[in-house]
Formats: structure tokens, C-alpha cells, sequence
């Protein structure tokens, strides 16, 4: 059964800062749902990073948006530190040099402080805050920590969470809305049928995505693999502008071992 659009519409309404998340194990079905996911989000003109610790492979790279994904959190906020206690310093004010393009912070600390000229202050950049976070097929705390910024543990408020797991391979992270796929149910799937039960209309590119992803979860649409939904989200898919992946036979032996290993001569 596909989640109700009703569940998101709140959240996604009143967020304008979005991230998403995919494991480093994660499904294709779960990457393309991932991308899917950015590009809707990105039409509704909201801001959104997509991230992930696992490598961009070339079984990946058909999918539109892919390019789109980090491999690490970026700083936001340029943060720089004091060697001074606080209760030491009088006022901190701005000097904007408009000509020269510069912005110059003069902090006036209450008694002469204990520093020398070229003393190095440490600079770091703070964490970007996120009003959702979205998170397909995350099985391990390891893939969302090894692409956090200073330590910063973003995913332990549930209330800003939206998880995508398999029964098989539950997430570890709490989260307002979990949807847990039932056996045999596609990541690709699962999505396709929540926008078709919404009466939602992906663009071509999204529909490309999921189409791609579902012709992996049946093996080709193959019978015993594919059900009677499958086929019907397939066409739906293929009505909004959705295209299969045309595999070039030619360009695939190409790469294919038997031409670039030596040959042993008996």
C-alpha cells in the first residue's frame, strides 16, 4: 500500500532547506527513488543536497540527477574562534568597506588582551541545519556518519526524519514517517505507486529514473518476477515520458574482460 501524499504535505510546505540521504549498500530501486526524490524537491524550489558515502559507479550513472550527489556534508556558516574568554570582550562590531568589497569584524576586548600580531585564530565552517532530512535504505549509523561535517549529528531528531527501508534491512534511525517496504516490494515500486495513487506527475526525468530502477527489480519485467501493478505503474511511467534504458551491446563488449586480458598460450 502506497503512503498518503497528505503525511509529506506539511512538512515539505513549511521546509525550505532539504537533505537526502542514501546508504552506502543502498538498492539501485533506493538510489533512483534518492534522485527522484532531489528532483521533485527541486521543482518545488526548494533547496536540497544529496549525499552519500558510497562511490558513483558506472551502473549508476544513467540515472538523471546523479551528478547531483556529495560524497561529504559541506560547511555553511564560517565560524571563527577566539583565544579569548567571553566575559572578556567588551563588543564585537562590523566594518564594511563597500569599495573594496570587505568585511572587516573588530572585536574590543574590556582589558588588553594576551595575544601577539599574526597570531592564527581557527576557522572552521559550521553545519547547514535541515528542516527534513529523507533517508533510503541507511542500514548503518556508519553511512550517515561517515558523511557528517565536525561530528555533527544530524539525524537524531525524529521529528525531521523520513525513512525508506526494507523489512529485511530496517534503518537504525527514528523518524516521524518510517515506510517499511513489504517482501518483494522495489524501492522504484513503492515510489512510483505512491505518485500514482496521489495523481501526482513526475517529469520525464523522474519517470526515466523509476522505470530504470523498476526493469531492475523484476529482471526485465520477467514473468514470476513482475506483477499485474508493475506492469500498470510501468505504462503510467512510460505516459508521463518515462524511457528505457537502451542498452549499447557493442559499447558493453567493449569493456568486457575477454578483450583486454592477455592471452595464455598453451
Amino acid at each position: 500500500m502506497a503512503p498518503s501524499l497528505t503525511a509529506y504535505q506539511d512538512k515539505i510546505n513549511s521546509s525550505q532547506n532539504i537533505l537526502i540521504v542514501y546508504g552506502r549498500q543502498a538498492h539501485f530501486g533506493a538510489v533512483a527513488v534518492a534522485t527522484c526524490v532531489y528532483l521533485w524537491l527541486r521543482a518545488l524550489h526548494k533547496r536540497v543536497t544529496i549525499v552519500s558515502a558510497a562511490p558513483t559507479t558506472v551502473d549508476l550513472s544513467h540515472l538523471v540527477g546523479i551528478n547531483k550527489v556529495k560524497n561529504k556534508l559541506q560547511g555553511e556558516n564560517l565560524v571563527i574562534r577566539l583565544p579569548l574568554p567571553a566575559s572578556q570582550i567588551d563588543k564585537v562590531v562590523s566594518d564594511l568597506d563597500n569599495q573594496a568589497d570587505r568585511l572587516s569584524l573588530i572585536i574590543k576586548p574590556k582589558n588588553t588582551p594576551d595575544w601577539h600580531e599574526g597570531d592564527t585564530l581557527p576557522v572552521s565552517f559550521q553545519p547547514a541545519t535541515y528542516d527534513i532530512i529523507f533517508y533510503l535504505d541507511v542500514r548503518d549509523l556508519a553511512d550517515v556518519e561517515a558523511v557528517t561535517l565536525d561530528n555533527y549529528q544530524f539525524w537524531t531528531d525524529p521529528e525531521h526524519n523520513i525513512t525508506f527501508s526494507q523489512y529485511d534491512n530496517p534503518t537504525p534511525i527514528s523518524a516521524d514517517i518510517s515506510e517499511v517496504l513489504g517482501k518483494n516490494v522495489g524501492f522504484a515500486a513503492y515510489w512510483a505507486q505512491f505518485w500514482y495513487a496521489n495523481q501526482m506527475n513526475p517529469d520525464a526525468d523522474q519517470a526515466s529514473n523509476l522505470l530504470m530502477a523498476m526493469e531492475r527489480e523484476t529482471d526485465g519485467f520477467k514473468s514470476g518476477q513482475a506483477s499485474a501493478l508493475d506492469f500498470e505503474l510501468a505504462a503510467w511511467l512510460m505516459r508521463q515520458g518515462g524511457q528505457r534504458a537502451q542498452i549499447d551491446e557493442q559499447a558493453a563488449a567493449a569493456f568486457d574482460p575477454a578483450h583486454h586480458l592477455p592471452q595464455i598460450i598453451v
